[in-house]
């Protein structure tokens, strides 16, 4: 793969929002690469050879040549500013022709775009309106900020750019950075971004669970300068920490006489070079393995392309750091991952852990992918789950095994499973949605653990590469499964695949529910199912505290009543059930679609009669459940549903009429041209806050999900800074939402770019 012009590449913020409209998806249409060329965007050298499928507010700031194709990348610009949320991918194969043109945008018909006037505020100003909005930590330093056109709502039918500035914010620990929109004049706090993720990890030739303990020695390959850990691709240093979370890069492993590094594990130690080592060895590992297969070498838009690796991290001294990240390149400073030292054991230990966090920074440069969608449905993290599940892939096919992360087996207390996550399950989507990313990843990277099984994995690699270079910035399920089998398309075309190859991709990704994949899953009578809040800054603002996964009941012809019972898995948790007959609740506008809204509380049940708008028999049942104290933290709950018949034998429905079925049903849902449909994403590219899972779907009992669900809430209080009255406040209650990341909140968490 060639790169070019790598000051181009916009990297984004791990939490960036992608805007409330939808653009006009322009559908996989074809066309020959020798139609007229459009006029490159300004400060473009070279004319985009496919840009006639676009129009001239799209800048080209990419290309990727990826097994055959070539995948031009664009942002959307007016007046020079860039549109937050805005991404478009062209992508043509090697016989020229545009087998893929996919645009995802804010600005849409109706779309008011102001007249403005850039001025950047006072330093003063900016650091006044940041003082007021709870970022999750201690604000050290405030980067130079940089305007953009934001839309204020998600959901309003007739979006609104606004001029925005958008900030970096950082901490005294290099865990702890955060991006900030705020709205031009008031200087109002729209959006506040985390940009760092969470993972773990150990270091043998695998692990230490895997290798018996038994470390290998090995060449460390390409050291530039034979006293550290150094060559053109990483630097590997310590953090030594001060009191305040200052890092100061200290290396540990220090070379023998003769120059080598053996170093013995210290697992408990802060200052474990063998750690150092095995950080150093892995992403070299894995690096040289995607520069020889895909053409692939991680690069910084500032310049310096040696990434930056901590392991031993912790963000005060001598305490304790369970996650593991990757943090993407910002404006003023390049990407790095860290590896944090849990007090048992440094994550940098776990081969998988390396493997995963590096994954997320190729997933970063590709794709920029962020960590959460709107749609008219609601806020969902999908693009998460895309982003995890590749890691995860990355992981177990450099392993070549579907096991990832065998050391952190049982870390957090169900042990029923032999690694952090496996690959080997029969996930599908929607039956086993959860609704958190690190869950549902394992949807997407079982998927092609299954067709790595069945076709190889050189060909399978190459499959998930180009996809992923081909995603725009915050796919959904559905939108990626799509890409995967118009990729396998493609390549069949220019023989990097068969076409027998191809249809089974596309069998594979049909059997797991990929291609027509619904944030609505069926309950049947009775049946119980597990569920995530969503996170508190995002649901909780954003999504109107609306859960990711939706639900369908069928209501039969002789149907008395129907139940919605609610279950907490955690301490605190208030629920209320949405209901509508016939169509799911969904948004139109700042406005929640349903018949009726019931509160349970802290678990409880509401039953639906016949005098109630939204129990109709012969009609579906679709409901969502809304988190209602959501800004004291995430929850997991259980939803079970059952019916109460009569039993009549007359009862009959009439011949059916299709319910309107979700309302983007038909179309790609990275093209968004239905008239309702919002788009949105955030965690851009970048950490991971990798869920401990160890199961292959996921808990269904009220005892394994309190158990996740304590350790994750005890992490989010320790971690949470104190709330302050303010700015960033929450439409309904006032509350403030806390910037901390899914990983941030939850103990039990590896990195989505990490």
């Amino acid at each position: 793969m060639s790169r070019r012009h790598p000051s181009l590449i916009r990297v984004s913020a791990i939490l960036v929002l992608l805007g409330a409209g939808v653009g006009a998806g322009v559908g996989a249409n074809e066309a020959r690469a020798d139609e007229p060329l459009s006029q490159a965007g300004e400060g473009d050298t070279r004319a985009p050879r496919f840009a006639s499928q676009l129009d001239t507010s799209w800048v080209l700031e990419d290309v990727i040549d990826a097994h055959g194709f070539r995948i031009e990348r664009y942002g959307q610009r007016f007046e020079g500013l860039r549109v937050e949320g805005a991404s478009a991918v062209v992508r043509a194969r090697r016989d020229g022709v545009v087998d893929r043109v996919r645009t995802s945008s804010p600005v849409r018909a109706g779309t008011t775009i102001p007249s403005f006037v850039v001025r950047t505020p006072a330093r003063d100003a900016i650091e006044a309106a940041i003082a007021r909005t709870d970022v999750g930590f201690a604000i050290a330093s405030i980067d130079a900020s940089e305007p953009v056109l934001a839309t204020a709502s998600p959901f309003d039918d007739a979006p609104r750019l606004v001029l925005a500035h958008r900030v970096t914010v950082r901490s005294a620990s290099r865990a702890e950075v955060a991006s900030v929109l705020l709205e031009d004049g008031t200087l109002r706090v729209l959006r506040v971004e985390v940009l760092t993720h969470d993972a773990r990890g150990l270091v043998y030739l695998r692990n230490s669970v895997s290798d018996d303990g038994m470390t290998t020695e090995v060449e460390l390959p390409h050291q530039t300068d034979p006293g550290s850990l150094t060559n053109e691709a990483f630097t590997v240093r310590s953090c030594v920490v001060s009191a305040g979370g200052a890092c100061t890069p200290t290396a540990h492993a220090l070379p023998d006489m003769d120059g080598n590094f053996l170093l013995a594990p210290e697992p408990a130690s802060f200052e474990d070079g063998f750690a150092e080592v095995m950080a150093f060895h892995h992403a070299n590992l894995l690096a040289d393995r995607l520069e020889a297969d895909h053409g692939f070498r991680w690069s910084c838009p500032l310049g310096d392309d040696s990434m930056r690796i901590f392991p031993n991290f912790t963000d005060a001294p001598g305490r304790a750091y369970a996650n593991a990240a990757f943090v993407p390149s910002t404006r003023d400073e390049c990407g790095y991952l860290i590896f944090g030292q849990s007090g048992m054991q440094d994550f940098a230990s776990d081969a998988d852990v390396v493997y995963h966090e590096l994954g997320h920074a190729v997933t970063d440069q590709l794709a920029h992918i962020v960590g959460f969608g709107v749609d008219s449905l609601g806020l969902h993290y999908d693009p998460l789950a895309v982003n995890e599940g590749t890691s995860d892939y990355w992981a177990a096919t450099t392993q070549g095994d579907p096991h990832v992360g065998e050391s952190l087996q049982g870390i957090d207390g169900l042990g029923r499973s032999a690694a952090l996550r496996d690959l080997d399950g029969g996930l599908r989507c929607p039956d086993d949605l959860f609704g958190e990313g690190h869950f549902d990843g394992r949807i997407w990277a079982g998927t092609f653990w299954d067709l790595r099984t069945e076709l190889g994995a050189e060909k399978v690699d190459a499959l998930l590469f180009a996809t992923v270079a081909s995603l725009t910035t915050n796919p959904s399920l559905r939108a990626a499964g799509e890409t995967a089998a118009s990729t396998a398309d493609g390549l069949a075309e220019m023989g990097t695949l068969t076409s027998a190859d191809a249809t089974r991709v596309r069998e594979v990704l049909g059997a797991r529910g990929l291609l027509d994949c619904q944030r609505i899953t069926p309950l049947d009578d009775g049946e119980q199912r597990g569920a995530f809040s969503g996170l508190a800054i995002l649901t909780g603002g954003l999504g109107n505290d609306v859960a990711p996964v939706h639900y369908s009941l069928e209501i039969p012809a002789d149907a008395r009543s129907a139940t919605i019972e609610v279950t907490p898995g955690t301490l605190i948790g208030q629920y209320a059930v949405l209901a509508r007959h016939g169509q799911p609740v969904g948004f139109r506008g700042p406005s929640i679609q349903r018949d009726q809204r019931d509160d349970v509380g802290h678990g409880g049940a509401v039953t639906y009669h016949g005098t109630d708008p939204a129990f109709v028999p012969c009609t579906t049942l679709y409901f969502a459940i809304e988190s209602t104290d959501l800004d004291r933290g995430e929850t997991i709950f259980l939803v079970q549903a059952s019916v109460e018949r009569s039993g009549d034998p007359s009862a009959r429905c009439p011949d059916p009429v299709p319910d309107a079925g979700p309302p983007d049903a038909t179309v790609p849902s990275d093209a968004f041209d239905v008239p309702d449909a919002g788009m949105g994403g955030g965690m851009t590219g970048g950490g991971c806050g990798c869920r401990v899972v160890t199961s292959t779907s996921e808990p269904r009992g009220l005892v394994g999900l309190a158990a996740i669900a304590l350790a994750l809430f005890a992490r989010a209080r320790r971690r949470r800074a104190p709330r302050r009255r303010g700015v960033h406040a929450r439409r309904r209650r006032g509350g403030n939402v806390t910037a901390h990341t899914l990983a941030q909140a939850h103990g039990a968490y590896d990195r989505v770019h990490g």
